[in-house]
């Protein structure tokens, strides 16, 4: 039985798992073979977590750009000031990875690099984003080098996350106890 779901097309045969992840252009981009590696169980895992978020200064952030979130208060403090509940998300299809995968799954090749300034780097957010919705994706997971090269050999989520969700401008967020939601 094969299934293709976000760009990768799963294959389970007895108990083998294969995952074979494609670029945009239907070829092989990379061959994952691991029985743990879940995106499913990536996706439950952003839904139940709380996320921090620093609001933007520009009030088109969301619209150009996505919504970023942080795994912990003191992650997303490097942003400037978190908000001071944390928000919960709803994602569907993500696109997992670390900077490298995702540029690769989007562009083709790497964009970035280390000295990337603000305003490339809030140009590539918006090319992020823009190719991720042409392709079907709702965000972005984005995992450390390190962290994601453990997540595709063991299945392991690692605890320091970065997420962009892309909102539907105009949807009202939902709130849930004193958490608010953020639908994408």
């Amino acid at each position: 039985m094969a299934k293709k779901l976000n760009g990768i097309l799963i294959e389970v045969n007895g108990d083998v798992v294969s995952y074979v992840q494609f670029n945009g252009s239907g070829r092989n981009h990379s061959l994952i073979k691991s029985a743990d590696m879940d995106p499913l169980k990536v996706i439950s895992y952003v839904n139940r977590k709380d996320w921090w978020h620093v609001p933007p200064m520009d009030p088109l952030a969301y619209e150009k750009r996505g919504k970023f979130f942080a795994s912990t208060f003191s992650e997303a403090e490097f942003y400037g000031r978190p908000i001071d509940e944390p928000q919960h998300v709803s994602i569907k299809n993500p696109l997992i990875g670390d900077e490298e995968t995702i540029e690769r799954e989007l562009f083709g090749k790497r964009i970035s690099n280390p000295d990337i300034s603000v305003e490339a780097r809030w140009k590539l957010d918006a090319g992020l984003k823009e190719e991720a919705l042409i392709k079907g994706y709702d965000s972005i997971v984005l995992m450390s080098e390190k962290g994601f090269e453990r997540y595709r050999t063991s299945g392991k989520i690692p605890r320091s996350l970065e997420l962009n969700v892309f909102l539907t401008i105009g949807r009202p967020s939902r709130s849930s106890n004193s958490s608010k939601q953020t639908t994408a």
